[in-house]
């Protein structure tokens, strides 16, 4: 099911994955993160396309980094190749600067995406992460991949986002107090959809929307632990 970086990803039969990052060699996942690792035909080179940080899309150069990754293997060559043309046309909107993508661990799970590529800024605390980013895409392509619904509130998803809210007012430069107190307000009806969920859900989609139940089956069936990283005193 995941596949290691020295693997090739690009064939007759396949043009996009999806990455994640770190797995170590006891198949345990450190400081998990996760974008769409795809082959451009019209620059002739692999590209991993990922929501680093606030504002911050990123589309880098692929030289085998120390990223694992997952076949979509139930979505045809042919959709794979679509769904590519689709990344390529959110990432030339970016570069526009005209509505960037905000980095929250609120996903309120509606479109987030307009037919032009744009990121539908609903100026209410909503945002996306790494793993939302590739749902968000996704489904407005499509392929709704899974009900974020069913997701479960829980301790660890407060404690995940505390690290989140951290990081974006220290280091989230142009995030305004006003974007963090609105997620804040949001702070106790937070869910988690981690980096591992998203990329096993996106390997199992048939084409049937995945429940939090049926992800969490898949994600034991992978292989791969999820370790607890600690950072400055706070469960990653």
């Amino acid at each position: 099911m995941i596949n290691p970086p020295s693997k090739s990803f690009s064939g007759d039969d396949c043009s996009l994955v999806l990455a994640i990052s770190t797995i170590d060699e006891s198949m345990t996942l450190r400081r998990p993160h996760c974008g769409f690792l795809y082959l451009s035909e019209s620059e002739g080179a692999e590209f991993l396309l990922h929501l680093a940080f606030h504002n911050k899309l990123l589309k880098d150069s692929w030289l085998n980094k120390d990223y694992h990754w997952a076949y979509l293997k139930n979505v045809s060559v042919e959709t794979q190749e679509n769904l590519v043309d689709w990344l390529e046309i959110i990432h030339s909107a970016d570069l526009t600067k005209t509505s960037p993508i905000p980095y929250s661990a609120h996903y309120s799970g509606d479109e987030s995406f307009d037919d032009d590529g744009l990121y539908i800024n609903q100026n209410n605390g909503t945002g996306l992460t790494c793993a939302t980013f590739i749902l968000a895409a996704t489904a407005k392509f499509g392929l709704k991949i899974v009900d974020a619904t069913t997701w479960p509130k829980n301790g660890e998803s407060f404690t995940w986002f505390r690290w989140i809210f951290w990081m974006l007012r220290e280091y989230g430069g142009d995030v305004e107090a006003s974007e963090l107190h609105k997620q804040f307000l949001h702070r106790r009806s937070l869910k988690r959809l981690h980096p591992l969920e998203v990329v096993v859900a996106g390997h199992c989609y048939d084409g049937k929307v995945l429940t939090y139940d049926e992800v969490q089956n898949f994600v034991r069936s992978s292989g791969v632990k999820i370790g607890m990283s600690r950072w400055r005193g706070r469960i990653l």
